[in-house]
């Protein structure tokens, strides 16, 4: 191999290697371990508990509930991951299509336009399957996968597979009453491990079959530890000010609890427009046009005004947000690259088009937005 290439294929490894500096402060300072999870003690202390259960045994049924945005899900993840002792990692999951008719598997549609009234969508592992209960058709399909998906117990690990359903509230009561008589034929195939921000829309027979666990949110003085402990890991000096004035943004609901994703983008905006920066607002017709304002702003490197144009498009031209973002804009910008950096943009377009089908429903706008600064700098603005 001649050096070109050795030096070219050591450049692709190292942006690999800090391609994570890219994501988004909600998936890159999520917690992964109950040592990180530094407010509501007395749940982590619970869930802790549960994880020295045999393996062959499985975790109880659980149900964490809480407000919106207080970690939840989070919470579950780590219980589950701690309790498999690393041996099998939830976190390294795939996006699988649901038959909405028979519950099983399909291939992914091409384009979300299709979607409509067909499929739903659930993040797939080795040990666990979750669904986000607020998809359209959610709960018609729910029923007809899980009879599906439990007709089997995990007979390479010899354990029970797990199911996550988050936001259990959205169901209407005929569908808990069929999930309750589906928790109670598959206990010995598979444990249920749900969220509610709501428990009390969930029926008392289904309840009665789970470990219910609170999950409040952090207090004003713990959210202050938080804010402070990133800007600090990003190098971002904060006044207390600033931190009063990203707290009051991040309430949220008549309960007045603060929600933690809300706070992490308050933050992670507050560090990259600062007080005197104006957006102008941007409204895009057509993929043709919306692709032409992304190169433009790529090319001046306005990094404010690249994510005015990413939630632009994501709000107005939903369906087609992942064509325009890895097709139309990388046909363009390519030609704006010299020779010895096609490649790599051709590598980095490659990577985050992984990472935006891997993670087909969630944070695709984040994935997106970070891969569109790493553009950014591969250009050299």
């Amino acid at each position: 191999m001649s050096s070109d290439n050795i030096e070219q294929n050591n450049l692709i490894l190292s942006r690999d290697e800090d391609i994570d500096n890219y994501l988004p402060f909600s998936e890159k300072y999520i917690p992964t371990k109950f040592e990180e999870c530094s407010y509501s003690p007395n749940t982590t202390k619970i869930l802790k508990s549960l994880t020295h259960c045999k393996t062959e045994e499985g975790l109880p049924n659980l149900v964490i509930y809480g407000p919106p945005g207080s970690g939840k899900y989070t919470r579950l993840m780590i219980t589950l991951n701690s309790f498999l002792l690393n041996k099998v990692n939830p976190y390294n999951s795939i996006i699988k299509a649901v038959d909405v008719e028979t519950g099983s598997f399909v291939p992914l549609p091409s384009s979300k336009s299709k979607l409509k009234n067909k499929v739903i969508f659930t993040s797939v592992s080795k040990i666990h399957c979750e669904i986000q209960l607020n998809q359209v058709n959610a709960d018609k399909a729910l029923i007809p996968f899980l009879d599906y998906y439990s007709k089997s117990k995990n007979i390479y690990l010899k354990i029970p597979k797990y199911v996550i359903l988050r936001n259990i509230e959205k169901l209407k009561k005929e569908t808990q009453n069929a999930l309750r008589r589906i928790v109670e034929t598959s206990n010995s195939k598979i444990r249920f491990l749900i969220t509610s921000c709501s428990l009390s829309q969930v029926i008392s027979p289904l309840k009665s079959r789970f470990i219910c666990i609170g999950l409040r949110s952090p207090n004003n003085k713990e959210t202050t530890e938080i804010i402070k402990l990133f800007s600090e890991k990003e190098n971002f000096k904060i006044s207390e000010k600033k931190i009063e004035c990203i707290i009051k943004q991040s309430f949220f609901g008549s309960s007045c609890s603060i929600n933690l994703r809300e706070m992490l983008l308050s933050l992670e905006g507050s560090i990259i427009l600062s007080n005197s920066n104006k957006i102008t607002k941007i409204y895009v017709s057509e993929k043709n046009e919306a692709s032409d304002l992304l190169v433009k702003a790529v090319k001046k490197g306005n990094r404010e005004e690249i994510r005015n144009i990413i939630y632009k498009i994501y709000e107005l031209m939903y369906d087609e947000f992942n064509v325009i973002i890895t097709c139309d804009f990388f046909n363009k910008m390519i030609n704006y690259f010299k020779e010895v950096d096609k490649i790599n943009f051709v590598h980095l377009t490659s990577k985050w088009n992984v990472n935006i089908n891997k993670n087909y429903l969630l944070q695709t706008i984040f994935q997106a937005e970070a891969y569109i600064f790493a553009v950014c700098d591969l250009y050299g603005v």
